[in-house]
């Protein structure tokens, strides 16, 4: 099978080299996105990218009340809460219902580390650290199963996704292994990622490590048909239909000096430890989002030894790219709060279908609105100014929803 898959991915890289072909049946040619250069562009307006906001206050009461650093799950029916190893379940106009389980490790009880849903099936997954294992919900907050994490003893689990039959996990940096996927029909280990190591092979002192990536960040997405998967220094977004083959679909350049995995390791290895990304010139994307023909980056770059953070934002309908100086975009369609597409104060973003949602601080919203800031949709504004308006400085936080332009 590897001889296969190498004998694949050569036929496939030449036909790259040598023209600008599909390379699947439903794909177009590979993006090629430059983004050195260091042109910046102040600040962008929200309704360039978003057709229209909606916003869902979530129920505050004793039993549902949230800490900091929470994370939203959204589909048609429910939006799940997770924060603190709680998960909470609402209903979609943000009625409280319950809590999938108490805190702890007895029966029944567990700690949610990371968590994703399954639309297609509705359910409900979580990675539960006090057990090393997958934890499987219906939408109506019913346990169907537990897929045990047999590569648990050495990972520590970062995030979870779901593809088709798979459940994937990052499993963070500690092993040669930086991701594994499950198959839900067969509740057994499907593949690591040494599987795929024709890819990239490095050499770490004190020991040998082959990996696709190295694992010190891996962002996932899932497209329905496709699923997109990117290492933080890899220049290249790849994208699988079975986890057999990764293909390029996005490849990245900017300059000569790319914070990539051997300068990392070299550059740290040092006598006199340096971080490579404080180093001016080089650069790293921190996560991604692709939504419609808009591909959202979180850009770490570094000028004149410090560290700063950008948005970016591919167009692949028109093949441009833009980099911001700001992380938000302006709101100008009803004039609240500004949307940072990967978050406020966490990367607490997700997608679905055509939407990017998140969750804001309420006392945010309420600051937003007095300032009297432009607008374009006066039914939006009225909707704000009236949630704004029932809002309590010490309520849950809010669920924005940002839909995206087609």
């Amino acid at each position: 099978m590897k001889n296969y898959l190498l004998h694949s991915i050569a036929i496939y890289l030449f036909g790259f080299a040598c023209s600008c072909q599909n390379n699947t049946g439903d794909q177009s040619c590979i993006d090629v996105i430059n983004l050195s250069g260091w042109k910046f562009t102040d600040t962008e307006n929200l309704s360039s990218i978003a057709d229209s906001i909606e916003y869902v206050k979530l129920e505050t009461s004793d039993n549902s009340l949230m800490g900091d650093g929470c994370f939203a799950y959204l589909s048609d029916k429910r939006i799940f809460i997770s924060g603190g190893g709680r998960v909470l379940m609402f209903d979609r106009q943000g009625n409280f219902i319950k809590d999938l389980f108490n805190v702890g490790q007895g029966p029944g009880e567990g700690f949610a580390r990371c968590c994703v849903l399954d639309h297609k099936n509705e359910r409900f997954l979580m990675y539960n650290n006090f057990k090393n294992a997958i934890e499987v919900y219906d939408f109506d907050g019913n346990h169907i199963r537990t897929i045990r994490d047999h590569s648990a003893s050495v990972v520590h689990t970062q995030s979870i996704s779901v593809f088709k039959n798979f459940v994937i996990l990052d499993n963070g940096n500690l092993i040669p292994d930086f991701f594994s996927a499950y198959h839900l029909d067969r509740n057994y280990l499907h593949l690591d990622s040494t599987d795929y190591s024709y890819l990239n092979t490095y050499s770490v002192k004190p020991k040998k490590v082959i990996r696709m990536f190295d694992a010190h960040c891996v962002g996932f997405q899932n497209m329905d048909s496709t699923f997109l998967i990117k290492e933080m220094f890899c220049d290249t977004l790849f994208s699988t239909h079975d986890f057999q083959v990764f293909l390029p679909e996005y490849i990245f350049q900017m300059g000569s000096k790319k914070a990539d995995y051997e300068t990392n390791i070299k550059m740290r290895s040092l006598e006199v430890p340096i971080d490579p990304h404080f180093e001016d010139g080089r650069y790293r994307i921190w996560s991604f989002l692709e939504v419609n023909n808009f591909l959202f980056l979180k850009v770490w770059t570094s000028r004149e030894h410090n560290m700063e953070r950008h948005l970016c934002l591919y167009d692949s309908s028109s093949k441009t790219v833009k980099i911001y100086n700001s992380e938000v975009f302006i709101n100008n369609i009803d004039g609240g709060i500004d949307f940072n597409p990967f978050g406020f104060r966490i990367e607490n973003h997700q997608v679905y279908q055509d939407k990017i949602y998140t969750l804001a601080d309420p006392t945010e919203l309420k600051e937003a609105v007095p300032k009297n800031r432009a607008y374009s949709s006066i039914q939006q504004r009225k909707k704000l100014e009236e949630l704004t308006e029932s809002l309590l400085d010490d309520d849950n936080p809010v669920l924005m929803i940002v839909k995206i332009k087609k």
